[in-house]
């Protein structure tokens, strides 16, 4: 794929998932997106590292979180993927900070 005009070479995982997630309705323009794969080099451990100690307060600070399961590999496992994540959003929905519902 071309990020910033450089060839940028990522997983068969995400590059099956960025044209799905391309073609999804948008109310109002996406401001970013953060793309683990993408956004630290997973080349520096050092990077990695400071980078998943700072994930937390990526996700409480995000409007929309996606959380992409695969199209045909692993189909088996998605309805228990499913709902691990609603189980996730239940329990953070009984904290003092309240999320959004789930979207399907």
């Amino acid at each position: 794929m071309r990020c910033n005009g450089r060839s940028l070479h990522v997983h068969h995982n995400l590059h099956t998932a960025l044209p799905y997630l391309s073609r999804r309705g948008y109310s109002r323009p996406v401001q970013a997106i953060w793309i683990d794969a993408v956004c630290i080099n997973q080349e520096d451990q050092e990077e990695k590292r400071v980078q998943i100690q700072l994930m937390g307060q990526l996700y409480q600070t995000a409007t929309k979180v996606w959380v992409w399961l695969g199209l045909a590999e692993h189909q088996e496992i998605i309805p228990e993927a499913v709902d691990v994540l609603f189980r996730i959003v239940a329990a953070a929905q009984r904290h003092p900070r309240t999320l959004p519902p789930l979207e399907t």
